[in-house]
């Protein structure tokens, strides 16, 4: 990166045609013009150079907070993936739960819900009214449905 003074040179040679040299001792230019020129170079960049550090300080202070909202962000990201995750693992709970239920409930021959419980009641009477001799084949008490069949 160029100095501030090597930019001023090369401005003053490629726009104004001029040489300048700087002299150690006396810190100035040794040309009067080109001295008032470097001068009048540095009062009007100063609030330009201030505002460009005011500029770079609230990059770097932008930074730093995506930085921090970038952490938080992938925290949280985390925390969605476990809880995710947990839902599914509770989910996956349920349905075995519910399948266990369900097999149980066949095994002992319990309907798994209501429009099977139907089903199964519509037919055991239809069964009992094809066969009215017959008696119930959980309990062995007689069939009283025989006198309902339709005429």
């Amino acid at each position: 990166m160029t100095t501030e003074r090597e930019q001023f040179e090369a401005w003053l040679l490629n726009e104004q045609g001029l040489s300048c040299t700087w002299n150690e001792a006396r810190n100035c230019y040794q040309d009067f013009l080109a001295h008032l020129a470097w001068v009048s170079w540095r009062s009007a960049r100063a609030p330009l150079l201030n505002e460009l550090a005011d500029l770079r300080a609230m990059k770097d202070q932008y930074a730093e907070s995506l930085k921090v909202q970038s952490a938080l962000l992938h925290e949280l990201h985390g925390k969605v993936h476990e809880l995710q995750a947990k839902i599914a693992q509770h989910e996956i709970n349920e349905a075995l739960y519910a399948s266990d239920a369900r097999r149980i409930r066949q095994i002992i021959g319990i309907p798994a819900d209501e429009n099977e419980l139907f089903e199964d009641v519509q037919a055991k009477i239809a069964e009992l009214k094809k066969d009215p001799s017959a008696n119930c084949p959980r309990c062995g008490m007689a069939n009283r449905i025989a006198g309902m069949r339709s005429k």
